[in-house]
C-alpha cells in the first residue's frame, strides 16, 4: 500500500492518542495527545499524519484514517510555528511512528520541512527524546544537525515536585 501524508484532523484523535500512548510508554515521556492538543496542532498547518505501511492488510487495528478510510496510521508529527521577536521558527514537538512503519518518519519530516519553507519559516527545531533512534535518523536524513544544548524542565502545580514554598 502506498504511504499517504496529510494534515492531522480531529477525526484522527483516537488513532493519534493510541500511537502516542504506546510511544510515550516505550520512551518514558508524557503523552501529549488529547482533543485540545489535536485542535491546536491541526490549526498550526505544520502537523501531519502518515497512513499506510508496507505490512498493511487493510485492518483498522491502529485506527481509521480520515475521510472514512481504513488505512492504518503509520505515524504523525506535531509541529507549530512560534516567534520571539527575531526570526520565526517551526518547533517539532513530537515525531511518532508505529512499529513496523518506521519509514514514515522520513515522509513526516519532509512534510514539516516543506510546510515551513512554504510559510517562509527557515528555522526548524526538533525536540525529540535522545533515545528515539528512529526520529534521530529521520531528522539526520533531512539534513538536521544535533545542537549542543541542554534542556531544563520544571513542572509547576499539582503535577510538579517539589511544591512551591515547601
Amino acid at each position: 500500500m502506498a504511504q499517504r501524508v496529510t494534515p492531522i484532523d480531529i477525526s484522527d484523535c483516537e488513532a493519534l492518542s493510541t500511537a502516542d500512548r504506546a510511544y510515550s510508554s516505550t520512551l518514558g515521556v508524557e503523552p501529549i495527545i488529547d482533543r485540545a492538543s489535536v485542535h491546536f496542532y491541526q490549526r498550526s498547518g505544520h502537523s501531519f499524519a502518515a497512513r499506510g505501511c508496507p505490512d498493511d492488510t487493510g485492518d483498522s487495528a491502529h485506527g481509521a484514517g480520515t475521510s472514512g478510510g481504513l488505512e492504518r496510521l503509520a505515524g504523525f508529527v506535531l509541529a507549530h510555528a512560534s516567534w520571539s521577536g527575531g526570526r520565526p521558527v517551526v518547533r517539532v514537538e513530537r515525531l511518532v511512528t508505529v512499529p513496523g512503519c518506521e519509514a514514515a518518519s522520513g515522509a513526516l519530516v519532509a512534510a514539516v520541512v516543506k510546510s515551513a519553507y512554504d510559510a517562509g519559516v527557515y528555522d526548524i527545531v526538533a525536540a525529540v527524546p535522545s533515545t528515539d533512534a528512529v526520529a534521530a535518523s529521520a531528522l539526520a536524513g533531512a539534513a538536521f544537525g544535533e545542537d549542543d544544548v541542554s534542556v531544563y524542565v520544571r513542572v509547576l502545580g499539582s503535577r510538579g515536585s517539589p511544591s512551591l514554598g515547601g
